[in-house]
């Protein structure tokens, strides 16, 4: 159950990414630290936003950043395991 959850949950990730892609192009190869920092941040912030907000939060945009944090930090490990 749990390995189907993560396969499904990579999948997202993903569709995020191959939508992103003109975006992220090489650049994720290039960003600096500080700017994965940021965006980060403002990926938690958002998520804490929502789920502050009460009983109507909204559960798919969670998801979405979500899975923005998990491509960021994905970025991350590329970098850090590259140096």
């Amino acid at each position: 159950m749990i390995r189907q959850d993560l396969l499904d949950f990579i999948k997202e990730m993903e569709i995020i990414l191959k939508e992103k892609e003109p975006k992220y192009k090489s650049t994720w190869k290039t960003i600096g630290l500080g700017l994965l920092r940021t965006k980060l941040k403002e990926h938690l912030k958002s998520i804490t936003d929502c789920l502050l907000a009460g009983v109507d939060w909204d559960r798919e945009r969670v998801k979405r950043d979500i899975i923005h944090i998990a491509n960021y930090s994905f970025f991350l490990y590329k970098i850090l395991k590259e140096e």
